[in-house]
């Protein structure tokens, strides 16, 4: 194992218990050189890198952040990736819209004032 993970087995909230009841092969280490908390998935006597805890602190979110990010949940979570995707598609084409619209109806304006006076 590499000098600057420290493995994590104990913990105030149980947070390397709870995530090895998601997944028996997860290890949760704090990496002293990136001043992070990784999950790594240990297998065939290889230790591989799995996640990055996205929290300064271990505690529950950290839980539910792998129950999210499963490999058994892929598909859920790529549907949401793609429907979070398309409302934003969907947002920025109005937002577009919108400034066109409003563009035009300026340059009419300007158009039928210049007309009135010209």
């Amino acid at each position: 194992m590499k000098s600057y993970l420290i493995p994590i087995k104990n913990d105030l909230y149980d947070i390397a218990a709870r995530l090895a009841e998601i997944d028996d092969r997860y290890r949760v280490f704090y990496n002293k050189v990136k001043g992070r908390y990784e999950v790594h998935r240990q297998q065939y006597g290889r230790t591989e890198f799995a996640f990055v805890v996205p929290y300064q602190t271990l505690d529950a979110r950290a839980v539910e952040y792998a129950q999210i990010t499963k490999a058994e949940n892929i598909d859920k979570l790529a549907k949401q990736i793609d429907a979070h995707n398309e409302k934003t598609k969907k947002t920025n084409a109005d937002s577009i819209k919108n400034k066109i619209t409003k563009i035009t109806e300026v340059e009419r304006y300007e158009n039928s004032r210049y007309n009135a006076f010209g």
